[in-house]
């Protein structure tokens, strides 16, 4: 449920019947549900690593003197770690285009990490020693004036690949 204190109003997104349909997202007003999308009609698009969820072909738009436009909802789903789902928050709606607008921030929106650099010991300890990752690889040079090239976690760019 979203909700805003200033209009009362409150939206849910997920599938409900409003007008019988099946709306993935609705707004309710004064007890009745006004449908702002159906789920048989949801995109959803990836650009620059944010997520739009469309919800398009809700009930007819009453506030607009174009009566062929219906009500969708546009929710924006944002990457944030700190956040392990979080909840929708209503931004705004437009008029005019007839599009209510969400915003979700939830890390399951972030694109993946790299991979951590992890040993476990006999007592099944875990120790994460992927600070130690380089692009170049650390150099040591020995007592005999050897100079040694390793990466942990990671391969020496400096071995090659002929290195074996």
């Amino acid at each position: 449920v979203v909700s805003t204190q200033s209009t009362g109003k409150q939206w849910y997104q997920r599938r409900v019947r409003a007008d019988n349909k099946d709306a993935a997202s609705c707004e309710i007003v004064n007890g009745n549900y006004l449908s702002l999308g159906d789920a048989a009609s949801s995109s959803l698009t990836l650009e620059n690593n944010i997520f739009t969820l469309t919800y398009t072909g809700g009930d007819r738009c009453q506030d607009n003197r174009d009566w062929e436009k219906y009500k969708s909802t546009e929710i924006t789903i944002l990457c944030n770690r700190d956040v392990p789902v979080g909840v929708p928050r209503y931004i705004n709606k437009d008029s005019e285009a007839c599009v209510y607008h969400f915003e979700w921030e939830l890390a399951a929106a972030c694109p993946p990490e790299e991979p951590k650099c992890r040993v476990i010991d006999d007592s099944l300890r875990e120790y994460d020693l992927s600070v130690l990752r380089r692009d170049t690889a650390w150099t040591v040079r020995g007592s005999n004036n050897r100079i040694y090239s390793l990466n942990v976690c990671g391969v020496s760019s400096l071995c090659g690949d002929n290195s074996g």
